[in-house]
């Protein structure tokens, strides 16, 4: 998954990371591939957090826990709120 490949390049420091899961995460949502959306949003949220962008973070999660709600997504929901109650 490019998605994924792209997060643990900007854990490593590439600062192109960002963009290429937001195409990821565009292709995904034209294509009406939900899971892959909730994921890849998933992963640019951790980076963010990971980056110390904690109020970008903040908002891709409250987005992100709505939508995962909404899907039925309860691990994603699970992990949306701890990272939030980690950012504050």
């Amino acid at each position: 998954n490019r998605m994924l490949l792209a997060f643990l390049a900007g854990k490593k420091g590439d600062d192109k990371a960002l963009e290429h899961l937001e195409i990821g995460i565009r292709y995904a949502d034209a294509n009406a591939y939900m899971w892959d959306v909730i994921s890849g949003r998933a992963l640019r949220g951790k980076l963010l957090q990971l980056k110390g962008k904690t109020d970008e973070a903040r908002a891709e999660f409250t987005s992100l826990l709505a939508l995962a709600r909404e899907n039925g997504h309860r691990m994603v929901v699970d992990d949306c709120e701890e990272a939030l109650r980690t950012l504050g």
